[in-house]
């Protein structure tokens, strides 16, 4: 099978994402909050710090108990993108 250019994908937000699924799984953090973030990273919906912020404050009035994970997560991802 052969992989046409628009078919390749940029792993590059994904293969920064290993470390921060350990770190997730360890502190007990919502790992589908973290690859939902990363999966709007990677299309481009979040370029900025306060891209992330804007989504993360969404998150926590939509659904309050991940207040301390969407805390937890975007400290991360500041660390590992930003």
């Amino acid at each position: 099978m052969m992989v046409t250019p628009d078919k390749i994908r940029d792993n590059r937000v994904f293969e920064k994402s290993i470390p921060l699924i350990h770190k997730c799984l360890k502190d007990r953090v919502s790992i589908t909050l973290l690859l939902s973030t990363l999966k709007l990273i990677e299309r481009g919906y979040i370029k900025e710090e306060k891209d992330l912020e804007t989504f993360m404050q969404k998150r926590k009035e939509i659904n309050p108990k991940y207040t301390e994970d969407a805390e937890k997560i975007k400290t991360l991802i500041l660390e590992s993108y930003f």
